[in-house]
């Protein structure tokens, strides 16, 4: 069940409907798949410490301080990216109106010179909802981050005359 523990209920379901059409040889195989099945959907539930626990395995350290984690991971002894997201207390929140966020800064390791920061804002829907996204979006910058699958360009917001004005930077994922 491990191996299930960071895929989306997307993601989760089709894999139960894999196991169900590909690996039943019998009905007591169809039947302990169900249970299986069953089981994963009723225990799956992703928290910020998971969250955690994902990014150390895939290569970061942490930094965890009172109100929010901090994960940061260096690429190559040139590049720290440091991730920074609520802990699991974000879920006692009450009113469905409170604003949640988590940032990530890129930064040369060397000189502390920022190169690319981003802030994000949840603030649309039930708070399960906006937890959900948040970790979604989370997991996905943990993983891209790690595995290096992105990339920095310089964008203008407008030419003239094949002058390019007023740039600014995008990340992109591969």
């Amino acid at each position: 069940m491990a191996g299930f523990a960071f895929l989306s209920q997307k993601v989760l379901s089709s894999k139960i409907d894999y196991i169900y059409n590909n690996n039943l040889k019998s009905r007591h195989d169809y039947q302990a798949a169900a249970r299986y099945a069953q089981e994963l959907k009723t225990v799956y539930k992703m928290t910020f410490s998971n969250l955690v626990e994902h990014a150390i395995k895939v290569g970061y350290k942490i930094d965890q301080e009172k109100r929010f984690h901090k994960l940061i991971l260096e690429i190559d002894d040139k590049v720290e990216i440091s991730l920074e997201f609520p802990n699991d207390d974000v879920q006692e929140i009450e009113y469905d109106s409170v604003n949640i966020d988590w940032k990530y800064l890129i930064t040369e390791k060397l000189t502390k010179k920022k190169i690319f920061s981003e802030w994000f804002d949840y603030y649309e829907g039930s708070k399960e909802t906006k937890i959900q996204e948040m970790q979604q979006d989370i997991l996905e910058y943990i993983n891209n981050f790690s595995s290096q699958k992105f990339e920095i360009i310089e964008k203008p917001v407008f030419t003239l005359f094949g002058r390019r004005f007023l740039k600014y930077k995008e990340l992109v994922f591969e």
